[in-house]
């Protein structure tokens, strides 16, 4: 093996991916940090990549610590997050229920109206068809919120290479909740 650190993607793709990372974490150009490192060889650049991706999560793993000691707050911003999460879903729901309510009375007045002269077979059939009109109007008002949910379901699973989504409940052992990265992008939807 070739002592001299080059950056070359496709003839040295290993020390090249150290160099990409060393690149990222510092802010500086992969070639720059091959010619610094040049014959220092592989263990120079192992050592250089390690201290810099740890300066770059140094100020991560300072505020995970930080957090990991105040487990109080992190409880209360997901707590918050969540109360947040659930006041919008059930403001939404809260919609669709008035749209109902009101779908509801006016169906069952145009049904007093209209059924006052049928025989009990008529306003059978009445009522069926007043029925499935409501089941319709339920349809419409929530297939746009489902639709929402499932399209950012499908584009959190995708994002995280996830090809198959089961509802947590049904999950013994496993898996990757991703629960609250749906609630949060909801969220965002709704402001």
């Amino acid at each position: 093996s070739e002592r001299n650190i080059t950056f070359d993607p496709e003839g040295r793709p290993g020390v090249s991916a150290l160099l990409t990372t060393a690149s990222i974490c510092s802010g500086r150009d992969p070639k720059e940090i091959a010619d610094e490192i040049g014959m220092g060889g592989a263990g120079q650049l192992k050592r250089y990549t390690t201290e810099v991706v740890n300066e770059y999560f140094a100020p991560i793993r300072e505020r995970r610590e930080k957090l990991a000691g105040d487990l109080d707050y992190v409880k209360d911003v997901l707590h918050d997050g969540n109360r947040h999460a659930n006041e919008i879903a059930h403001e939404t729901l809260n919609e669709v229920r008035e749209a109902m309510q009101k779908e509801v009375e006016a169906t069952r007045k145009e049904f007093e109206d209209k059924s006052k002269n049928m025989n009990t077979e008529e306003k059978d059939r009445y009522y069926q068809q007043l029925q499935q009109r409501l089941g319709n109007k339920q349809n419409e008002l929530m297939d746009p919120l489902l639709k929402q949910i499932n399209d950012t379901i499908q584009k959190i699973a995708q994002k995280k290479g996830l090809s198959v989504v089961v509802d947590k409940s049904s999950v013994i052992y496993g898996g990757a909740d991703i629960t609250d990265e749906v609630a949060k992008a909801l969220q965002g939807a709704a402001k």
